[in-house]
């Protein structure tokens, strides 16, 4: 059934109205988007589901002579981690978390999700007219929020230009990682009282003389890495799943990718790229962050509403943005729908449990914000419906709420 439906000027009225969005004003954009490296890994083209722990990042390394490129052409996944892991999606994250970090203070993490989720949100109050889901479903203390496209397997319609040719070609994947698919991090922050590990993908680094890259020792701790080999080693999970190490460390601030300060922007004439540019985006982000502060406020606004429906849900929940404009909070059915596998699920529990009553290292890295809030900051659930809607009425989906995806 419905729980809530979000209009995309709802935070805008609240905004309006003069009183604080759950989370609070932010305060300071320079602390604001300061993420630190909790870990890293590559997705290996194998045909069990399979990662490479710590992995590496592809070198940026540009051919001697411009050419002419293909154009792109092939099948390529929407979502590479639910078309690798169909069942658990968030597993392979989880799995590296826990090994590369073993003491890591789950108790105190409110949401992990990858960065397109995030994204999509982040559209929605923009008022993008681009449909989207994903599922919420909450284990010990954290909430996870997991992609849902048509399909796991669904494969980028209408491919063209050079988006994925030119990475191909401009960079090298190292020897000890030249079977990898695709490289992901995992960052921590703090943002609007909220602790968040995000994942994402990495599309290379760029190897100057006062940047250095880690080798693998079993003793190695880097910044805020545990142990690469402090965990358990190498093994096979199950059937469906396996853990491989190898690879090594690239410092964070070195990586090409969404959401990291180094941006490279290519410029070609039917394929033939002249203009290449490599960009410190550090400062251009600070000041998207001044420009962006009343979009930053709902966007905390937001995700303290999804969370504590998601707290005090008995079951999974869906969020869905259609063709009607509105973001739908949609109740999955009981047992529909799990985030881990079951012995993940305590491991992550007991990680969290064991944890002292503590200040974050998360928090630690962010400046704090102040969350006080009174009762009328707080929208009732007044539009919620009566109605059974647990199957889905959007016609380009034809997601029955009893499908095994």
């Amino acid at each position: 059934m419905y729980l809530r439906i979000f209009a995309p000027e709802e935070g805008s009225q609240r905004q309006q109205g003069g009183g604080n969005f759950p989370g609070s004003p932010i305060q300071s954009s320079a602390t604001l988007w300061r993420p630190a490296l909790c870990c890293i890994y590559n997705w290996l083209n194998e045909t069990c589901p399979s990662i490479m722990i710590p992995g590496e990042l592809p070198l940026w390394n540009p051919p001697a002579t411009n050419r002419q490129l293909k154009a792109d052409k092939g099948k390529y996944f929407r979502d590479l981690n639910a078309a690798r892991h169909p069942i658990y999606p968030m597993e392979p994250a989880v799995q590296a978390v826990l090994q590369q970090s073993a003491e890591f203070d789950t108790k105190n993490l409110d949401i992990f999700a990858c960065s397109k989720t995030l994204e999509n949100l982040l559209q929605f109050i923009r008022g993008s007219d681009k449909c989207f889901r994903f599922i919420v479903s909450r284990v010990g203390n954290t909430i996870f929020l997991i992609r849902r496209e048509n399909s796991p397997t669904e494969l980028i319609s209408d491919i063209r230009g050079y988006g994925h040719t030119f990475p191909e070609v401009y960079t090298t994947w190292g020897k000890s990682v030249a079977e990898s698919e695709s490289h992901q991090r995992i960052v921590t922050y703090k943002f609007g009282g909220l602790n968040f590990l995000v994942r994402f993908g990495s599309d290379g680094y760029i190897r100057e003389k006062d940047i250095r890259t880690e080798p693998l020792k079993p003793d190695q701790s880097v910044d805020d890495l545990a142990s690469i080999l402090e965990g358990p080693p190498p093994r096979r999970i199950s059937e469906r799943f396996h853990i491989e190490t190898g690879g090594r460390l690239v410092p964070q601030d070195n990586a090409l990718a969404s959401q990291v300060p180094t941006l490279v922007v290519a410029y070609h004439e039917y394929g033939v790229f002249n203009d290449i540019r490599i960009q410190d985006m550090k400062e251009p982000i600070l000041q998207w962050e001044r420009d962006n502060e009343g979009l930053l406020r709902k966007f905390v606004w937001l995700m303290n509403e999804i969370t504590e429906y998601a707290k005090t849900s008995q079951t999974a929940l869906e969020i869905c943005y259609s063709v009607d404009g509105n973001l739908e909070v949609r109740r999955l059915p009981k047992e529909k729908f799990e985030a881990l596998p079951a012995e993940l699920q305590d491991r992550w529990i007991t990680v969290g449990s064991g944890s002292e009553e503590r200040t974050s290292d998360l928090g630690e890295r962010e400046e704090d914000f102040n969350e006080e809030q009174s009762d009328n900051e707080r929208l009732d659930d007044d539009s919620s419906s009566s109605k059974d809607y647990t199957a889905c009425s959007a016609e380009d989906c034809g997601y029955c709420g009893h499908c095994t995806y």
